[in-house]
């Protein structure tokens, strides 16, 4: 799929700008040392998990500024034609679980915030992965075994998502297929009265025609009057 050069610049989250501030850090103190990108990516991540709700408010308040940047750019942003908008994720689907090792930092952190007044987030991080590297398998088994019971939970709760997504599906096809198949009600249409004259003229015409019949009766009468006066004179 080609990219639109038009299209505004896509919103950070708050933990890619964490991850841009770390990498920003670690050029400036190693300009020469290439970055590995597997195990800065794995450093990165368990960093983040390791970070109290006010270390993280820094980089939240970046990524709102520019999700607001981004909403006002998209605003006046005409997408080409037949171009496809990413499926936005569902609020309601169930979170994923935390793994092992963030199951262990959100037991570790606070007590390393404690020990450790005044701690930076860089170093926070590294004592955590530390500690987590130091681990033996049987102090791992209950962190695993407790993100193995979030990973089943997780399971569960995703069967019921899926079947209620199903369900919901279902009945808004019903719907659509109820309203499509009922009858449509008849449109009435206007009639225009027009009011008819004939009866009018027809009176009017009888009339006349009663009128003309008068005055011929009278006639007949008087030339029948005279004729009788005519037989009496002789």
């Amino acid at each position: 799929m080609v990219k639109d050069k038009n299209r505004p610049r896509g919103k950070m989250s708050s933990y890619a700008y964490f991850v841009k501030v770390r990498r920003d850090d670690l050029k400036k103190k190693h300009p020469e040392q290439k970055v590995e990108f597997t195990g800065f990516s794995k450093e990165c991540s368990e960093g983040w998990a390791g970070l109290q709700p006010d270390d993280k408010k820094t980089f939240q308040d970046m990524a709102k500024r520019d999700k607001d940047r981004y909403k006002e750019e998209m605003k006046s942003y005409v997408p080409p034609k037949g171009s496809r908008r990413k499926k936005k994720k569902d609020p309601n689907a169930p979170k994923r679980p935390a793994s092992a090792f963030f199951v262990f930092i959100a037991e570790k952190r606070a007590k390393i915030k404690d020990d450790n007044p005044g701690i930076s987030v860089g170093d926070t991080v590294k004592e955590l992965g530390r500690l987590w590297q130091g681990q033996s398998p049987e102090d791992k088994a209950p962190y695993e075994e407790k993100a193995a019971g979030n990973r089943q939970k997780y399971n569960g709760l995703m069967i019921t998502y899926k079947e209620t997504k199903k369900s919901e599906m279902a009945e808004r096809a019903a719907a659509r297929a109820e309203k499509k198949s009922a009858p449509r009600r008849p449109v009435a249409k206007k009639v225009t009265k027009v009011m008819e004259v004939d009866d009018e003229e027809d009176m009017d015409e009888d009339g006349e025609e009663e009128d003309d019949n008068g005055e011929g009766e009278e006639e007949d009468e008087d030339e029948e009057r005279e004729e009788e006066d005519d037989e009496e004179e002789l």
